[in-house]
Formats: structure tokens, sequence, C-alpha cells
């Protein structure tokens, strides 16, 4: 009866937690998601000289660039020691990267990558 009682509570607050967490990930993709189509209308606004069209595509993509920081931080902190946790920590994800005069491969961390990505989105044409 224990054993069935703490696998019960066990259970649902694992469980609670990971619904939670694939929740608030939706939202984290669907910012990152607009972040990128947002530096997509300012790009095009800069090349068509709109600068109206670039300055409410920028504001917005500023606002959205705070959301993701926001989720980005929120589902790192809701995370437990394990496979989770790790893909957030382990510096396994590759991107290339200006250093000196050339391109270099760097290893960075999930966690590395969703701040860069927010940093990014909210500087966008700046």
């Amino acid at each position: 009866v224990g054993f069935s009682l703490i696998d019960l509570v066990l259970f649902n607050d694992v469980a609670l937690n990971n619904l939670k967490l694939i929740a608030s990930a939706g939202q984290f993709r669907t910012y990152a998601a607009s972040s990128a189509y947002f530096l997509r209308s300012e790009f095009i606004a800069a090349l068509e000289h709109d600068l109206k069209s670039f300055k409410e595509a920028q504001d917005r993509n500023s606002v959205v660039a705070d959301y993701i920081k926001t989720e980005h931080l929120r589902n790192y902190e809701a995370t437990t020691a394990g496979s989770i946790r790790d893909f957030y920590e382990e510096e396994n994800l590759f991107t290339r990267q200006p250093i000196g005069s050339k391109w270099e491969m760097v290893a960075q961390s999930f966690w590395t990558l969703g701040n860069d990505w927010a940093r990014r989105s909210d500087l966008g044409g700046y």
C-alpha cells in the first residue's frame, strides 16, 4: 500500500510538472517563430526604406523578445535533474560564429542559444 501511495504521489507530481513544461515550451516556440517573422518584416521594411513599418516590426519584436527571455528562464527553472536539464546545459549544439577573420564552429547549450536568440531579436535591425 505504501509503495502504491508513493508511486501515485510521485507520478502525479512528475506528470503535472511535465505537462506544465510542455505547455510552456509551446509558448516559447510560438514566441520564437513570431520573432523570426517580425525580424523578416524589419528586413523587408529596411529594403523598401519604409521607416514606419520597420519601427512597428522592431517594437513588436522587442516585446516578443521579452516574452522569449521570460519563458526561456521559466522553462529552465521548471526543469529537474535528468535529460531535460541536461538538454538545457550540455554544450552539444553547434553554430558558426565569426571569430577573428574566419567562421568557426562553436559548441553551445540550448540555454545559451535561447538567450542569444532573445537578445538578437531585441536588437533587431539595430
